[in-house]
């Protein structure tokens, strides 16, 4: 488990939003009782007060996002104000995934590409006769065992459904492709995920109207008569679960999306306004202790949002707000370059260490080598004057 925290960092009078790696945690058990244990107990260690958590933020797997009982229900039943958002770039290969899996058309279609990215990455010969020849695939007979392989996965390839299904997914991934990579950006506010979103499930239903049916049958249609293939059609659905996956950004968005648009909060009328902070305050106590007064914030609001121009974000409000995971992500390609077969016996704190250097190195650019060596020779003198 790879560990990063999102603060607010003032210097100067100005306000920027900082986000840091700060290690790897090991992990022997995946319950959520473990990994909530694991979790406090490092925070503890790296004396982070939880209590001054608004944010947590996870791979949105079940075990971390549960509900009822998963590792963000552990965290915000000792703080309630620690708001769980789930990560929009992990939704939307969830959603995919839940595509993949509405029918046996498109588990088989992933099945088929499967066997045939194996096949081609087995050797590196077929690989580079694939890059080569990618247009017009020709396979070179090697041996009687390659060569029926090859034959069966040709077979499955040329039928009409297969070809169909390659036109289907093509139009579905190039519309979901690029907003994952946009998501996946540190600086993305949660209001402008939720539009693209809404935008995405109108792209994605349109797909399904009898226009947009028509025409990708006349595609694969063509491409089939380019292969020799029947266009004999078989129906085929993949779209699901959007809305499930995102109700909870939903939810979140709900509560701050007054903040996001600087031109709507300079015409809300005072009372409108008010309402909305009183119910942040609200959202925001927990028990005697509260972040903030919804009046005075209201006021403050106003002042602020009349001295600023209509078209700039409101960053330094609200992007500390957890809206992805991808720096998560990262850190673990990090991993696999730094323990490699031949650092394969580095022990945890080693490893961490190199990790931090490697991806903080903005950070580690800044530093002196006097202060390093202050810093060492502290830490290592004997006595103490």
């Amino acid at each position: 488990m790879t560990i990063i925290i999102r603060f607010v960092s003032i210097e100067d009078l100005k306000v920027t939003i900082r986000e840091h790696f700060l290690g790897f945690i090991s992990v022997e058990s995946t319950t959520e009782e473990n990994l909530s244990d694991v979790l406090l107990n490092t925070l503890r260690e790296l004396n982070i007060r939880l209590s001054n958590m608004r944010g947590q933020g996870y791979d949105n797997g079940a075990d971390m996002k549960g509900v009822h009982s998963g590792v963000q229900r552990h965290i915000r039943n000792i703080n309630p104000r620690a708001f769980f958002v789930p990560c929009s770039a992990h939704s939307l290969n969830f959603v995919i995934n839940d595509a993949a899996k509405s029918s046996k058309e498109a588990a088989a279609f992933f099945d088929i590409t499967q066997k045939v990215f194996n096949f081609f990455s087995a050797s590196t010969i077929r690989w580079q006769i694939l890059l080569k020849y990618v247009k017009e695939l020709a396979l070179k007979p090697l041996n009687p065992m390659v060569k029926y392989e090859a034959e069966c996965l040709c077979n499955l390839i040329k039928t009409f459904k297969f070809i169909c299904s390659v036109v289907i997914w093509y139009n579905i991934l190039n519309l979901i492709n690029p907003i994952s990579k946009l998501m996946q950006k540190p600086n993305f506010d949660i209001s402008l995920a939720l539009s693209i979103l809404k935008t995405l499930l109108k792209h994605l239903n349109e797909l399904r109207s009898e226009e947009s049916s028509e025409k990708m049958i006349v595609d694969s249609t063509a491409l089939a008569m380019e292969m020799g293939v029947e266009s004999v059609f078989e129906n085929s659905r993949a779209i699901n679960s959007v809305n499930d996956r995102f109700e909870q950004l939903k939810e979140h968005n709900n509560n701050f999306s007054f903040l996001y648009n600087l031109k709507k909060l300079k015409n809300l009328i005072h009372e409108e306004l008010l309402n909305h902070c009183k119910d942040l305050q609200i959202l925001l106590n927990d028990g005697d202790s509260t972040d903030i007064n919804g009046i005075e914030i209201a006021h403050e609001l106003k002042s602020v949002s009349a001295m600023v121009d209509d078209n700039l974000t409101p960053y330094e409000l609200l992007t500390f707000v957890i809206n992805a995971v991808a720096t998560g992500e990262r850190s673990f390609s990090k991993l696999k370059l730094i323990k490699t077969y031949l650092r394969s016996t580095m022990k945890s704190e080693r490893l961490c260490g190199l990790a931090v250097i490697s991806i903080e190195h903005e950070v580690g650019q800044q530093l002196t080598e006097k202060e390093l060596v202050d810093d060492f020779a502290k830490l290592k003198a004997r006595k103490h004057l």
